[in-house]
């Protein structure tokens, strides 16, 4: 009897400190993602992200539910941004017209729209396509220069922009007219 009970006592013990081992492993793991996330990679992180090295970006494991199409914008859930879908032959503009433009955009409702950064920019850059290098829930996409907010640092008459024909970054003078996509 006391073979069976300390079977049994040796079975529990092991399955308690399984259970809390379990259990710190996971904390320790949403301890680390948190202060990863907030130091690495603040613009765009999901938990279901992997690393691409062959283009040096990061990208989903389910880029087909990445983005949900509303009737004129589309929200990114990696991001947590909502981008302009749709773009217009005349949506040409020089940096400070495109930023005065995104600001006085009204879409879907919503009236806080804003240029993004480069880095918000690249995010909806897709490397496996191209012209244009991103998703196709971006209607009539220009493969051609689209601004972003970020002043480069060594001359700020200089913007950069990403090429959506193969998803390249540059900079630009501001005063050049090229294509705008506001996010929010």
């Amino acid at each position: 009897m006391n073979k069976i009970k300390n079977f049994w006592i040796k079975k529990i013990a092991i399955i308690i400190v399984s259970m809390i081992l379990l259990t710190w492993v996971a904390y320790a793991s949403v301890t680390i993602a948190r202060d990863w996330k907030s130091t690495y990679l603040p613009w765009q992180w999901t938990p279901s992200l992997f690393y691409n090295s062959a283009h040096n970006v990061w990208d989903s494991y389910s880029p087909q539910i990445r983005f949900t199409v509303n009737w004129d914008t589309v929200l990114d859930s990696v991001t947590n941004l909502e981008w302009q879908k749709d773009w217009s032959t005349d949506w040409t503009k020089t940096w400070t017209n495109a930023k005065a433009y995104c600001a006085d955009l009204t879409l879907w409702w919503k009236t806080d729209w804003r240029l993004p950064n480069v880095k918000e920019l690249r995010s909806i850059v897709d490397f496996d396509k191209i012209t244009p290098s991103i998703n196709s829930v971006f209607t009539n996409t220009a493969s051609n220069y689209y601004w972003s907010s970020t002043t480069t640092t060594y001359s700020t008459s200089n913007a950069w922009h990403v090429h959506f024909d193969i998803g390249y970054s540059t900079s630009y003078d501001k005063t050049n007219t090229i294509y705008v996509r506001c996010t929010r």
